[in-house]
């Protein structure tokens, strides 16, 4: 797939189009194959760990939430199919959509495939990753300007982040035969590879094309990164010059069975014959990944663990412990701020879980 390096590109943006399209294969987004000490298949949580029941408010208009960012009581929702930025405010609680923008195009602000979405402030400017572009806007959704980082490989689906003045995008970058999750700093038109993690290999030994939801979470002075196949995390720390990563390994004694449905397996054959090229990385795996995404609270790393086909658990990084079960079906995933699900149907539902509240359950361990 990757002989040469026009292939590599063309093929890279049909694998773009691929994950795209069966990501939507419900419980299959958690797929993850990795080596493991002990496999379990029939997971019971305990009775007393907090449960975080779906009650999302309707979100009108939402066609496909995909990234989101969050400054104070304001959240700005990117829907990728649109596409355009949703402006919410939150008012006792309570999200309200109070404006928004986005014109589809590409042209200078226009946006073609938008898939990732920050927000810095001081003064307020909305960043959005769009293929191999990030676009810049101020806080009222007006253009000011584009940039076209340099990269090593080809990325699929980035993902863009700002702290503490660095800006930092993310995605899964094609090197050879294998896809990694790969985060960058972006450094005038450059961007320099901090840290990689295997996703998985194009001959289908190693990994699965589905990982965490999303590769990087920021917190004070940096965050944390890392693809969900592995048992490592990865710390970053964009104080120092240029950006360092810290491994932590060993965050699971465990692996959950995946148990895929009939039409899952349909499904999946269905795009493994149609693409020859990827069939070995479709193969369904009989293992769900580590974890799906991570939030940092109060100096405490926690993973969301995917534990069966529907539900994860919050747990501190390394630990075996349930803090809280939570719905994966529809999880958009972490941020500093808090984590989000938006369930869509008819309409799209909304539910946030503040930092906040998270915070209670590792108090009370």
């Amino acid at each position: 797939m990757r002989a040469r390096n026009t292939d590599r590109i063309v093929r890279g943006i049909a694998l773009s189009v691929v994950l795209l399209g069966v990501a939507g294969m419900g419980a299959s987004r958690w797929m993850g194959r990795a080596s493991a000490p002990r496999l379990i298949r029939d997971y019971h949580p305990d009775s007393a760990v907090p449960r975080i029941p779906f009650d999302g408010t309707i979100v009108e208009g939402i066609l496909l939430g995909r990234d989101f960012d969050v400054v104070g009581a304001d959240m700005y929702l990117l829907d990728m199919a649109a596409p355009r930025v949703v402006f919410l405010h939150n008012t006792d609680d309570r999200w309200k959509v109070s404006g928004g923008f986005g014109k589809r195009g590409g042209g200078p602000g226009e946006l073609l495939q938008p898939s990732g979405i920050a927000v810095t402030d001081s003064p307020r400017t909305i960043i959005i990753a769009d293929q191999n572009r990030l676009h810049f806007f101020d806080a009222a959704g007006s253009y000011v300007r584009s940039l076209t980082p340099e990269l090593p490989c080809t990325m699929a689906a980035p993902q863009v982040a700002a702290v503490d003045g660095a800006i930092l995008m993310s995605g899964r970058c094609v090197r050879g035969d294998t896809v990694f999750a790969e985060l960058f700093h972006i450094a005038g038109n450059a961007g320099i590879s901090i840290v990689r993690d295997v996703l998985y290999t194009m001959d289908g030994k190693t990994g699965s094309v589905f990982g965490a939801s999303s590769f990087f979470t920021t917190s004070t002075g940096g965050g944390t990164f890392g693809g969900g196949t592995s048992d490592c995390t990865y710390r970053i720390n964009v104080r120092n010059e240029p950006p360092q990563s810290t491994s932590v390994c060993g965050l699971g004694s465990s692996r959950y069975a995946f148990v895929p449905d009939e039409h899952l397996v349909a499904k999946a054959k269905a795009v493994a014959a149609a693409r020859p090229w990827i069939a070995a990385a479709l193969t369904l795996p009989d293992r769900l990944p580590v974890y799906v995404d991570r939030i940092s609270i109060d100096g405490v790393s926690l993973l969301l663990r995917p534990v069966n086909n529907d539900s994860v658990a919050f747990r501190v990084a390394g630990s075996e412990a349930d803090l809280a079960i939570a719905p994966v079906e529809g999880l958009i995933g972490c941020r500093a701020a808090g984590c989000l699900w938006i369930q869509q149907d008819t309409v799209a539902k909304m539910m946030f879980v503040p930092a906040a509240r998270i915070s209670t359950f590792v108090r009370t361990q």
